[in-house]
């Protein structure tokens, strides 16, 4: 079924990996895709394979950015396709490193690409969209933004990514803009740099399984179709065979109160009260439930 038929939508670094497979199964279903990528060769080639497949789609090279840039993309995509109907945040870039081995250029470009850039498609995006009073931002952030080793900077802003989301999604709603996002797993290029990073330091492939980039398009699908109509503010894990939702922050009850807090009441509080409470670092799972 063609769930985003007559549907527009963006999808930021499209030429390939998971941006290519959201492009590829969206042109199936009914969406007109503009590709987005800072590769022209790759951004066409996936157009074309969309458009080949008997869907509609445009090449868009920009880089997110350029504030600008990101204005004229969705200037073009309601220009030749009537709205902006959905917006794919997935453009990224990891580079590893120990934090204090991280370059100040590396961790500048980071941020730039993974949080500025996803803000200034965001920011673009939701004008539009609130003009319609309707749409759908689906922000690919990461299961390392609970904490992962070698690769801080990459995780802190795919944190950033994470409270962008519960953020937009409540800031948005009452416009009809639901927000979103997705913790990928998939074979892809940002694999292969932190597999290839590991190697250079004598360390063993990632442990986390290898499954293919288009396993992750149809929580894309789902999340940018009118079937997830009630579903605002979620962030939704799939690795392959399996699906998840992640738990928002909170605070873990009880609440304690006194009138003031000093050294000694709070070292006896995390020697009683917070002994048995204290949090794992990562990911935690729950429980698998087999469907």
């Amino acid at each position: 079924m063609q769930h985003l038929a007559g549907k527009s939508v963006i999808i930021t670094g499209a030429g390939r990996g998971i941006g290519a497979a959201c492009a590829r199964l969206l042109g199936r279903s009914g969406a007109k895709v503009v590709v987005n990528d800072v590769d022209p060769g790759a951004a066409e080639e996936v157009a074309a394979e969309v458009r080949a497949n008997g869907g509609i789609a445009i090449a868009e090279v920009a880089d997110i950015t350029s504030y600008d840039a990101v204005g004229s993309m969705v200037a073009r995509c309601v220009r030749e396709f009537g709205s902006l109907d959905g917006l794919v945040n997935n453009a990224g870039l990891i580079i590893l490193d120990l934090i204090n081995e991280v370059k100040e250029d590396d961790l500048r470009r980071m941020v730039e690409v993974n949080v500025i850039g996803l803000s200034f498609c965001a920011m673009h995006a939701s004008r539009q969209m609130i003009a319609q009073k309707s749409g759908s931002i689906v922000n690919v952030s990461s299961g390392a933004h609970t904490g992962a080793p070698t690769m801080s900077v990459y995780a802190a802003a795919k944190g950033a990514v994470a409270t962008y989301t519960y953020s937009w999604a409540m800031e948005l709603e009452q416009y009809g803009i639901r927000v979103n996002g997705l913790l990928p797993m998939a074979d892809s290029r940002m694999r292969g740099i932190t597999d290839g990073w590991r190697a250079s330091k004598g360390l063993a492939p990632h442990p986390a399984a290898i499954v293919s980039a288009d396993s992750n398009a149809p929580v894309v699908e789902f999340l940018l179709s009118d079937a997830a109509r009630g579903v605002n503010g979620q962030l939704v894990k799939v690795t392959g065979s399996q699906l998840a939702l992640m738990t928002h922050p909170a605070q873990l009850h009880p609440v304690l109160e006194r009138p003031s807090w000093d050294f000694d009441a709070i070292d006896a509080v995390f020697r009683t009260e917070f002994a048995g409470k204290l949090q794992p670092l990562g990911t935690a799972t729950l429980d698998v439930r087999v469907l």
